[in-house]
């Protein structure tokens, strides 16, 4: 694991940065890589990195890495899980390794194999590659977006540069890097809590590089071209098998991937929640170690079937060294803005404080490696609620256009609806932004490409067919979100958060799964099971509570708890100028019951006062008066 920072100008041109520039803003990434830094200006290229030293604690994983030839540097933040694989055939014709980094094996493949050799990595990374012969730069992630990576391009001095850092707030760092508002970015943000859609983020100019992207600039060109390339997939045919062949393969695929991400050289743990996902990871991992640990974040209510009080029992029959970290009200609204104020960006999710407050504590109790259960729900259809309206949608609608299913999804899955928004928005600022258009045509993007690959099952019923490429629309944007979540909320404590369900050869099995097998339908239209087919690959082997309990995710009683930051809505400048007079003081009146409102508007005044303080944010309506928040 590590920070990434990086820029890179024509070649020829002066160098792309100075070395004081480049320090200042790596150092803004130490939470990122805590155990060592390291950077590289030479010619056109400046690459600097901080390191969490997980695999070979020793120096030679340092980076920037570059080839003894010094025609490859590579800067790399992520974990590979098929490592020795791939070395050894590297290893075979000849090549002398010098460290156990899988830094080193992603170098070596670079150099010798190129850019397609990325599409055989099993794991989850961000990097940057440059080749002084060719005078290219790359910016590539994996297919799930595990690990951040975003990039700027403009004009400094004169010459062109590519700025790219692991997070938003480093490449603003940049003197020459303005801190323009996205409008288009930000009403997007009210309906999916999402910082990032597609490429785009809530800064004008600074982009994402999307999950599954590699983007490569020509540095020999004047205007550093830049050619994007979608890492190719794998078949996405159902294959024909009985329920208990099933549930033998996915038992089989998630043991094998749950023991790769066990590998590491820094003590590790779990987290527990409860559910189903969670425990199957808590029961695998603690077969193969010693003494595992196990951590829940929560508050506990009057019931006792909360996630603390499931977790604790469930962690009892694992015997695991189990650890409950509690939340309450007044950490929450104090670290809630202590993270947009570090990250720079607003949050998504309200459980993000739990996660980060999790993290926390586990890495003072040593740990620097956490499992989690993200990804079960993407790619084993775990979210009954949405899957249903969309099914009812399909088959009330069944010529509905791709434009039609896309604009569905993003109503009935919302904070504030886009249809909400003529209500709630000041007519110019919806205008500016052509009503939602670019959210709206992401969406559409997302999904045709999802039905693209539906379309390859073979599935017999057209309605199943539409259902599918709906459930890869989770994949490809729910879970990118939710993957988000998990490293920026860990990351700040420099815990490394791995993913097993999150993985190449688990979504292969998934999606070799028929849909009767994953999510199963009652008479009334509403599912009986869901995640049927992986509820039924672990019953029996884990306890069986975790195997009927519905989807909990480290859930908070928020909405009671918003009515004591209200006040914070007050000095927001930028709120006042989306919004139609009256609104942000009726939301300040009922807190709790306009609570999918508020969370968003909440997090808009944060982030405006972290990023801009008493500076008034580009582009607002002139003419309010400014007060701190």
């Amino acid at each position: 694991m590590c920070g990434l920072v990086g820029m890179a100008t024509r070649y020829g041109d002066a160098p792309a940065a100075s070395i004081n520039v480049l320090h200042s803003m790596r150092d803004r990434l130490a939470h990122r890589g805590p155990d060592a830094v390291g950077s590289l200006v030479h010619a056109n290229i400046a690459f600097a990195h901080t390191r969490l030293a997980v695999i070979d604690l020793s120096a030679g994983g340092q980076q920037p890495m570059r080839t003894d030839d010094a025609r490859h540097t590579l800067v790399y933040n992520g974990e590979l899980y098929n490592d020795a694989e791939l070395r050894a055939p590297l290893n075979r014709s000849g090549l002398q390794f010098k460290s156990a980094c899988d830094t080193e094996t992603i170098l070596q493949l670079l150099a010798t194999r190129g850019l397609e050799s990325l599409a055989h990595l099993r794991g989850m990374f961000a990097l940057a590659w440059h080749d002084a012969r060719e005078q290219t730069l790359v910016l590539s992630r994996d297919p799930f977006g595990m690990k951040p990576l975003y990039y700027w391009t403009g004009t400094i001095d004169g010459n062109p540069h590519v700025i790219f850092a692991s997070e938003v707030q480093v490449i603003l760092a940049h003197p020459s890097v303005s801190q323009e508002p996205d409008l288009a970015a930000i009403s997007g943000y009210f309906t999916t809590i999402r910082t990032v859609q597609g490429d785009r983020t809530l800064f004008e100019g600074v982009h994402a590089v999307q999950p599954g992207e590699s983007i490569v600039f020509d540095l020999r060109s004047p205007s550093l071209q830049k050619k994007a390339h979608r890492q190719p997939t794998g078949s996405c045919v159902t294959q024909a098998m009985s329920d208990e062949a099933a549930s033998s393969t996915i038992a089989a695929v998630l043991q094998d991937s749950i023991t790769r991400h066990l590998r590491a050289d820094v003590p590790m743990c779990s987290l527990l929640s409860g559910g189903l996902d969670s425990t199957i990871i808590a029961s695998v991992a603690g077969g193969q170690s010693d003494g595992l640990r196990t951590y829940c974040a929560g508050c506990a209510n009057e019931t006792g079937d909360d996630d603390v009080a499931v977790a604790d029992k469930i962690a009892k029959e694992l015997c695991t060294t189990h650890t409950t970290v509690p939340i309450g009200q007044d950490l929450f609204l104090s670290r809630w803005a202590e993270m947009v104020g570090r990250l720079g960006v607003p949050l998504s999710t309200p459980n993000e404080v739990a996660i980060n407050q999790v993290a926390r504590q586990l890495r003072a109790d040593g740990m620097t490696v956490a499992l989690s259960g993200e990804g079960a729900d993407e790619l084993f259809a775990g979210y009954g609620g949405p899957l249903t309206l969309t099914r009812q949608f399909l088959m009330t609608n069944p010529q509905a256009s791709v434009r039609d299913r896309a604009v569905f999804e993003l109503e009935v899955n919302s904070w504030v609806a886009p249809s909400m928004k003529t209500d709630l928005f000041e007519s110019s600022e919806l205008a500016a932004i052509d009503g939602d258009e670019p959210l709206v045509a992401w969406q559409e993007q997302e999904l045709q490409l999802c039905d693209d690959r539906a379309n390859q099952r073979g599935d017999t019923e057209h309605l199943d067919q539409q259902l599918v490429g709906h459930l890869l629309l989770q994949r490809r944007v729910n879970l990118v979100g939710l993957l988000g979540r998990l490293d920026t909320a860990t990351m700040l404590e420099s815990v490394e958060g791995r993913t097993p369900f999150a993985d190449a050869e688990v979504a292969r099995v998934a999606e070799q799964m028929s849909l009767r097998q994953m999510i199963r339908w009652g008479d009334s239209g509403q599912p009986v099971d869901t995640k049927a087919s992986l509820r039924a690959a672990f019953s029996g082997s884990i306890p069986s509570e975790a195997v009927s309990r519905p989807k909990a995710s480290f859930p908070l009683p928020f909405i009671d708890w918003l009515d004591s930051a209200r006040g914070v809505l007050d000095s927001s400048e930028l709120l006042r100028s989306l919004f139609v007079p009256g609104v942000v003081d009726l939301v300040e009146e009922q807190p709790g019951a306009l609570w999918r409102l508020v969370w968003p508007m909440m997090n808009i005044a944060l982030w405006e006062n972290a990023v801009w303080g008493k500076k008034k944010c580009p582009g607002m309506t002139p003419g309010h008066s400014w007060s701190q928040v």
